[in-house]
C-alpha cells in the first residue's frame, strides 16, 4: 500500500488539495468535486494534466466535457460564428463520421425515394406562397402585374432554400432523412459542407436532375455530385471497414 502512487488536484480556481489515491479520486470525480478541467499531477512527477486525460477519470470525465462543450456551442457567439461562417459541424457520433469510404453509395431507388418526399414537401410551400400572393392581391397589397413577379421570386427562394439550408445545416433533406442518405464531400477525411457547395449542388440538381440514372449509370455519380464533388451515400448503422 506504502508504494500506491498518489495525486495532487489543483482546482479551476487555483485551489489544491491531496495528496489522494486513485480511488479517492475516482470517488471525487463521481461526486463532482472534480472538473473535467482541474488540474492533476503525481507526487512524484511534478507535471500537470487535466483530469478527464487519466485513464481511470476519462470515463467519468467525458460526459461532463461533452455537456460543457454542447453548452458552450449552444452560446450566442458560437451560433453568430456558424451563421456568419455558414458551415455544417462535422458529424460527431461514433457511427456517423461520414467519410466517402466508409459508407455505400445510395442506390438510385433511395435516391428517387427521397426526392419524390422532397419535391411534395416543395410543391406544399410553393402552394402555400400561391396562397399568400392570392391573399396579398385581394387585399390590393399587390397588384396584377406584380403579383407574378412576386410569386416567381418566393417560389423559386422556397425551392432554393429547402435543399441549400437542409444540406448546409443537416447533410440531409427531409427525404434523405427518411431513407437514411446523406451528401457528403468526396475526399478522404470528408468534411464541412459550405453554403456555397450546397447551393450549386441545389441549383444544378434542378436544372439537370432529371439527367441524374443517366449519371449515375455511366459515371456512379450524379451532374451535381461531380460538379460539388461530393457523394450521396446510404448509412447503414456504422461504418464498413
Amino acid at each position: 500500500m506504502g508504494s500506491e502512487r498518489l495525486y495532487i488536484v489543483r482546482t479551476a480556481t487555483g485551489e489544491e488539495f491531496g495528496p489522494l489515491d486513485q480511488d479517492a479520486l475516482v470517488k471525487y470525480a463521481e461526486n463532482g468535486k472534480i472538473a473535467y478541467n482541474d488540474k492533476v499531477r503525481s507526487t512524484l512527477v511534478p507535471q500537470w494534466e487535466q483530469a478527464v486525460n487519466l485513464s481511470f477519470l476519462k470515463d467519468i470525465l467525458r460526459d461532463q466535457q461533452e455537456k460543457e462543450i454542447m453548452k458552450n456551442e449552444r452560446g450566442l457567439l458560437p451560433w453568430l460564428k456558424r451563421r456568419l461562417t455558414l458551415e455544417v459541424e462535422e458529424m460527431k457520433s461514433d457511427n456517423a463520421k461520414l467519410l466517402p469510404s466508409s459508407f455505400p453509395r445510395a442506390s438510385l431507388p433511395l435516391r428517387l425515394s427521397a426526392a419524390v418526399i422532397d419535391l411534395v414537401i416543395v410543391a406544399v410551400g410553393c402552394l402555400l406562397i400561391l396562397g399568400l400572393c392570392y391573399m396579398l392581391l385581394k387585399m390590393n397589397i399587390l397588384g396584377h402585374g406584380s403579383v407574378v413577379y412576386v410569386l416567381a421570386l418566393l417560389g423559386w427562394l422556397w425551392c432554393l432554400l429547402y435543399y441549400t439550408v437542409l444540406l448546409v445545416t443537416q447533410t440531409q433533406t427531409i427525404g434523405q432523412r427518411y431513407f437514411g442518405i446523406y451528401v457528403i464531400r468526396n475526399r478522404k477525411k470528408g468534411g464541412q459542407l459550405y453554403i456555397s457547395r450546397c447551393f450549386f449542388y441545389t441549383l444544378t440538381m434542378y436544372l439537370l436532375g432529371i439527367f441524374t440514372p443517366l449519371f449515375i449509370f455511366v459515371a456512379g455519380r450524379s451532374f451535381q455530385e461531380l460538379l460539388t464533388n461530393t457523394r450521396v451515400v446510404r448509412l447503414v448503422g456504422k461504418p464498413s471497414r
